[in-house]
């Protein structure tokens, strides 16, 4: 069995409902900077999509009991680093 461990991605479980497009970008924006050694973005719902099909293809059968971070970096040792308040 393997699993794929998403991080934070653009779906609207995520994004408040009131706020129009441009907003929402500047939003997305300002998250993605918090990962500062990673990709420094926020993931869209084909990243996420993308690793769940490699790993159920072919080409991935003999791979098992393996956990995927598609979290642009920060699973990978990256510090999350919060705004000073």
């Amino acid at each position: 069995m393997n699993a794929i461990l998403p991080g934070i991605t653009d779906t609207a479980m995520i994004r408040p409902p009131e706020l129009d497009d441009a907003t929402w970008e500047q939003a997305k924006a300002a998250v993605g900077k918090l990962n500062v050694d990673g990709l420094g973005t926020v993931a869209d719902p084909e990243h996420i999509a993308t690793a769940v099909l490699a790993m159920a293809g072919d080409e991935f059968g003999y791979l098992t009991g393996v956990s995927l971070p598609v979290d642009g970096g920060i699973a990978a040792g990256r510090r999350l680093l919060l705004p000073e308040q």
